[in-house]
C-alpha cells in the first residue's frame, strides 16, 4: 500500500511510518518544542519506491525494508542515518542533508546495507563515518560519499569525511567506493580507509569525468577537492642546517619547514629521508610532500670532520741506553672507532742527540677523511748515568812509590769500550795519597754522569 505523506507534520517524538510506497510531499519534523528543539527520530519501513519533495528533520533517520530510498531534498536536516541489515537490504540509497554535519551510525538498524548504489552527500558539513557501508552493488558508483557537494574544486572548507572507529566499505565484485572530501589534513583517517596514496586523488570532485590515474574495479578511493601544493614550491621554505660534525652514525636534522609563515607538521605535510649523511662532505636531506602538499625537494648540509688528538706520550732513558718504544695515545674518536679507522703508517720519533736533555717526540704520518686530525709532542728526558754502574771502569793503578808529595794517578776511564773524558764526563778527587799506605782516588760523574 502506498503512503502519501501531503500535509506538513510534526510531531513532538519520534516518527515510524510503514509503507510499499511513501512519498512525502509535506515537511516532516520529529521535534519537541523549544528553541533550539530537541529532535527524535523517523523511521521508514518500505519495500517500494520512497520519495520527497518537502523535507525530513530528525535526531536519527533510520531506514527499513527492501525498497528504493531517493531522499534528495535539499532542506533535509538530520543528525545520523542509518538503514538496511545483512538480512534485509535496502534496495539502493540516495540521500542529501543540508547542513550541520551528519553521521553513518546507529539508528535502529546500524550502517547502511543495500543491494544498489549507496549515495550520501551533505552540501555542508562534515560526513562522519562510523559504522560499515555494504552493498552488492559492482557499479563504479556503488558507493558514493560527499562532504561539502556545494564546495567547488580546490575550496578546502565546506566538508570533509571523517572516520570514526573501525568502519568498513564492502562492495560487490568489481564495485568502486567514491568517497569525496576537501582536505586530506582535516579527513581524519580518511586515507587509511581507502588504502593510503595510491587509492587518493586531488583537485576533483563529483563533477570529475575522468580521473587521473584512472580509478580500478574493487577499490576504495579518497577525493580531495584541494589539489596538493608542491613542496618545492618557493614559498615553501626549510631552516638552515648548521654544518654538524662527523659522529659515524647518520645525521638525521630536523629543521624547521614552513608554507609562507605557517609550519608544517613533520609526517603530516612531508617526510624526511637521507642520503649520504654519516661520512665526512655533502649530505642530502630530501623534503617528500605528504598529505596536501606532492613532491620532493632537496637540501644539502655539511659534516665536517671531528677534532682528533694524537699526542706522543712522554718516555726517559738512561745516557747511552737505547731509545724506548715510542707510544702515542688518542682522543677523539666517536661512535667505537680506533686507529684502525685511520689511514697511513704511523710514525713516532725523537729530536737527534743522545747528551742528557730533553728532546721532543712527534708522531706522523697517519690520515682520515673523517677526522681532522693534530699531533701534540711528547718528551724524552735522557738522565745522567751512574759512575758507578759496572759498565764504567777504571784502569788498574800500580803501586806507586813514596815521594814525599801527594800522588794523583790519572787512569783511562772507559764506560765499555768508550774512553771517557776527565773533566768533561767525570773529575777526579784524592784522600790519604802522600804517606805510605792505602790512598784512595774517588771518580765523580759529571756532565753525562752522575755519582761517586
Amino acid at each position: 500500500m502506498g503512503i502519501n505523506l501531503d500535509a506538513a507534520l510534526s510531531v513532538a517524538g519520534p516518527i515510524t511510518v510503514y509503507g510499499g510506497d511513501i512519498s512525502i510531499n509535506a515537511a516532516l519534523s520529529a521535534t519537541y518544542g523549544g528553541s533550539p528543539p530537541t529532535l527524535s527520530d523517523i523511521s521508514l519501513h518500505a519495500s517500494g519506491n520512497v520519495t520527497q519533495t518537502a523535507a525530513l528533520t530528525a535526531d536519527g533517520l533510520g531506514l527499513n525494508g527492501t525498497g528504493t530510498f531517493t531522499l534528495t531534498n535539499t532542506s533535509n536536516n538530520v543528525s545520523t542515518i542509518a538503514g538496511g541489515d545483512s538480512t534485509t537490504k535496502l534496495g539502493s540509497l540516495s540521500y542529501v542533508d543540508a547542513s550541520d554535519g551528519l553521521i553513518i551510525g546507529t539508528v535502529n538498524p546500524t550502517g547502511i546495507y543495500a543491494t544498489g548504489p549507496i549515495l550520501i552527500e551533505t552540501l555542508s558539513g562534515d560526513i562522519t563515518l562510523s559504522e560499515s557501508l555494504t552493498t552488492d552493488n559492482t557499479s563504479t558508483d556503488a558507493i558514493i560519499l560527499n562532504a561539502g557537494k556545494s564546495e567547488a574544486i580546490g575550496t578546502a572548507t565546506g566538508g570533509n569525511i571523517i572516520v570514526s572507529g573501525s568502519p568498513t566499505l564492502t562492495m560487490g565484485t568489481g564495485g568502486i567506493a567514491k568517497l569525496y572530501s576537501g582536505l586530506e589534513s582535516s579527513s581524519t583517517g580518511l586515507a587509511t580507509l581507502v588504502g593510503g596514496a595510491a587509492n587518493t586523488r586531488y583537485g576533483v570532485d563529483e563533477s570529475t569525468g575522468s580521473f587521473s590515474p584512472t580509478l580500478d574495479a574493487d577499490n576504495a578511493y579518497a577525493l580531495y577537492r584541494v589539489t596538493r601544493k608542491s613542496i618545492a614550491n618557493t614559498a615553501i621554505t626549510a631552516a638552515s642546517i648548521a654544518d654538524l660534525a662527523y659522529t659515524g652514525l647518520a645525521q638525521t636534522p630536523s629543521p624547521v619547514v614552513k608554507d609562507g609563515t605557517t609550519v608544517l607538521t613533520k609526517d603530516t605535510d612531508y617526510e624526511l629521508s637521507y642520503s649520504s649523511n654519516t661520512d665526512v662532505g655533502t649530505a642530502t636531506m630530501t623534503i617528500t610532500g605528504k598529505g596536501n602538499y606532492s613532491g620532493t625537494t632537496d637540501v644539502t648540509f655539511a659534516i665536517t670532520p671531528a677534532a682528533l688528538i694524537i699526542t706522543a706520550a712522554d718516555q726517559s732513558k738512561e745516557f747511552g741506553a737505547s731509545n724506548p718504544a715510542f707510544t702515542v695515545s688518542y682522543a677523539g674518536f666517536v661512535n667505537g672507532e680506533t686507529a684502525a679507522n685511520l689511514t697511513g703508517t704511523l710514525s713516532v720519533s725523537r729530536a737527534a742527540g743522545e747528551s742528557v736533555n730533553t728532546y721532543a717526540i712527534t708522531a706522523s704520518g697517519l690520515a682520515s677523511t673523517n677526522y681532522a686530525i693534530t699531533y701534540a709532542s711528547g718528551t724524552c728526558t735522557i738522565t745522567r748515568k751512574s759512575i758507578a754502574n759496572t759498565a764504567i771502569t777504571a784502569a788498574l793503578i800500580a803501586d806507586l812509590e813514596y815521594t814525599g808529595l801527594a800522588q794523583t794517578p790519572s787512569p783511562a776511564v772507559t764506560d765499555g769500550t768508550t774512553v771517557l773524558t776527565k773533566d768533561t764526563d767525570y773529575e777526579l778527587s784524592y784522600s790519604s795519597n802522600t804517606n805510605v799506605g792505602t790512598a784512595t782516588m774517588t771518580i765523580t760523574g759529571k756532565g753525562n754522569y752522575s755519582g761517586t
